[in-house]
């Protein structure tokens, strides 16, 4: 049992220093982050508590197209640009 665990620890690393590599030379070579059409809407509180949302409109947002290695992006939070 014991080797098994740490035979998935070891592969487990290699993987994660391996897309890190692969992080670093995309990044160097300007290619690592593409871009995403992000759709912004605004909400209007209503009457009767209820709210209205209405499109602002599609713009585009550098992606970080990776969940490991993101640098740093952060959530884009409904009501922020």
């Amino acid at each position: 049992m014991g080797a098994v665990v740490f035979v998935a620890l070891v592969l487990f690393g290699m993987l994660y220093v391996g897309d890190w590599l692969v992080l670093r030379f995309r990044v160097a070579r300007g290619t690592a982050f593409g871009t995403v059409e992000v759709h912004q809407f605004l909400a209007t509180s209503l009457k009767g508590n209820k709210t209205e949302y209405d499109l602002v409109g599609p713009f585009r947002r550098p992606a970080a197209g990776r969940s490991s290695h993101s640098r740093g992006s952060r959530l884009l939070v409904a009501g922020t640009a």
